[in-house]
This record gives C-alpha cells, sequence and structure tokens, in this order.
C-alpha cells in the first residue's frame, strides 16, 4: 500500500512483510517454466513425442499422439505427462495423463488420438514424476500438408517399433507396446518395424480408379513388398503400413519410400530415410 503523511516532521514506521510460494504455486511455476523453456531436471530423464499418422477426415488429421519419458531408479514412481500441440492459426490441442510405473527405471508411454489441423505445428511436452520431484519437458516443430482436392499428396511416414515400457491410453495400463521412433533414434535389427503413412488423392467419385500404391526399401539390405490396390469406395486417404520381421535388416543406413502410380504415371511420393543397428548385449 501506499502511505503519504501531511505532517511535517513526522516520520512513518513500518513491519516488512516478506512473502513465500506455497509448494503447489512453486510447482505450478516451474512446470509453466517448463511449458515456455523446455528442458529436465536431470540430463539422464528426456521427454520424446511422436505423432504416428492414422488418417484425415473432414479436413483434419487423425493422429496418435506418444510422449516418451525414461524411468527414474525410484519403485513407484508416479507420473503426470502432459501436451499440448499449437497449429498455425495459434490454435491449441491439450492432452494429459497420470500413470504409476512399480517397476524402478521402467520408461513411461503415454498415447491420446488427437484431431489436428494440416500445415506446421509445434508439440510441447512436459513430465513431472512426484517422488523425485524432477521435471522434463521438450519440444518439437513439424509440417503436415494439407491434401489438395485436385491432385494426390503425402502425409508424414512414421517408424515403428515394439518396445517394453508402461503404456497408458485412454485410462488403461499395458507392459508392451509400439513406440514411434524419432529421426535421431535407429531401429534395432532383432525388432519387427512398421513404417506407417498416409497416401492421399484428389476430390471425384474416381479418385483411386486405376491407382496403386508402391513401396520399396533400398539400403544395405532390400525388401520389397506387393503393390497396393485401393478400394475404390475408400476416403481420399488411406493409411499405408509395412512390417519388416525382425531379423531381416542388417545394421546400416535405409530409406523407404511410398508412390501412388495411376496406370503408368507417377503422381506423388515420400520417403522416410533411418538407420538400424544391432541391439546392446548386456553383460552378465
Amino acid at each position: 500500500f501506499l502511505a503519504k503523511l501531511k505532517k511535517k516532521g513526522a516520520k512513518l514506521h513500518s513491519r516488512g512483510q516478506v512473502l513465500f510460494q506455497s509448494e503447489s504455486k512453486k510447482l505450478t511455476d516451474r512446470l509453466l517454466a517448463a511449458f515456455t523453456a523446455p528442458g529436465s531436471d536431470d540430463p539422464q530423464i528426456s521427454v520424446i513425442e511422436s505423432l504416428i499418422p492414422l488418417d484425415y477426415e473432414r479436413g483434419e488429421f487423425k493422429a496418435l499422439l506418444q510422449v516418451a519419458v525414461s524411468g527414474v531408479p525410484v519403485p513407484g514412481a508416479r507420473w503426470d505427462v502432459g501436451a499440448s500441440v499449437v497449429d498455425s492459426h495459434s490454435d491449441v490441442v491439450d492432452a494429459s495423463g497420470q500413470m504409476t510405473v512399480p517397476e524402478a527405471g521402467a520408461p513411461v508411454i503415454f498415447e491420446q488420438e488427437m484431431s489436428l489441423s494440416p500445415g506446421p505445428f509445434q508439440v510441447v511436452s512436459v513430465a513431472h514424476e512426484h517422488i523425485t520431484g524432477l521435471v522434463a519437458s521438450s519440444e518439437g516443430e513439424t509440417d503436415w500438408p494439407k491434401p489438395a482436392p485436385d491432385r494426390a499428396s503425402m502425409g508424414p511416414i512414421a517408424l515403428v517399433q515394439p518396445v517394453e515400457a508402461v503404456f497408458v491410453r485412454d485410462g488403461a495400463v499395458r507392459g508392451r507396446g509400439s513406440l514411434a521412433l524419432g529421426p535421431d533414434r535407429p531401429a534395432l535389427i532383432d525388432r519387427p518395424t512398421a513404417l506407417v503413412g498416409l497416401v492421399c488423392t484428389g476430390k471425384g467419385k474416381k479418385r483411386w480408379d486405376d491407382t496403386r500404391v508402391k513401396r520399396r526399401l533400398t539400403g544395405d539390405t532390400a525388401v520389397s513388398f506387393p503393390d497396393l490396390v485401393p478400394d475404390a469406395g475408400k476416403d481420399r486417404c488411406i493409411q499405408v503400413r509395412d512390417v519388416i520381421p525382425g531379423f531381416s535388416l542388417t545394421a546400416g543406413r535405409f530409406v523407404y519410400e511410398i508412390e501412388l502410380y495411376r496406370g503408368d504415371e507417377r503422381l506423388t511420393g515420400s520417403s522416410r530415410e533411418f538407420h538400424a543397428v544391432a541391439p546392446v548385449e548386456n553383460d552378465e
């Protein structure tokens, strides 16, 4: 408050006041700071977000959001995980969940399906562990093109492998699932590898007439796939998913390509480059 003395020569003495933030207020401030300035309290704890394309309908992509958090060496760890997806129109899609991890060191993966507008967008994810008090966050940017009404187009391609972790989706918990790998994370040659993408055509009743989807994997190991002939009654976009069995790849660099043809004419195409490595053997 502001006090003003009118009597000349008088002095005013006031006891100072020190305000202490409550623990909940401190935590709230830390979580807000994590969203605005991603990072981690512990360099050993990482948060990685990814999106697996599922479909496209009514002008929006359907995708599976995954937020993967490395584990902490604490049994019974309790995690709060949240993510915000912000598109080019400043529209925000939020997702959050809670999970308890009985086993020390087990990673957690939060999943939620969501609808996203085409174009560039940013994903910011934050994880808070209650027992240790650790907070970690990260951010990523990507661009999903809008399918054109008069020509074919491709969506992003996700690289997916099975992992053992605590998966939480719609409140259900499971101990194993499929995780989308980021561009910096190599695939392990002893596990099945799935490559998932979207292929879209223009509008019109004959949009899929005489079309076929070709896929190929080139690199230190070659893998062939039979042509996929889309159902004429399908929507404008179809999901393409190819699974490479475990031990089919050797360690090395690979390029997976998807192409859409009408007759002998190539309409569009997209590719995903990745590396494969042998698993690290644990010393007994």
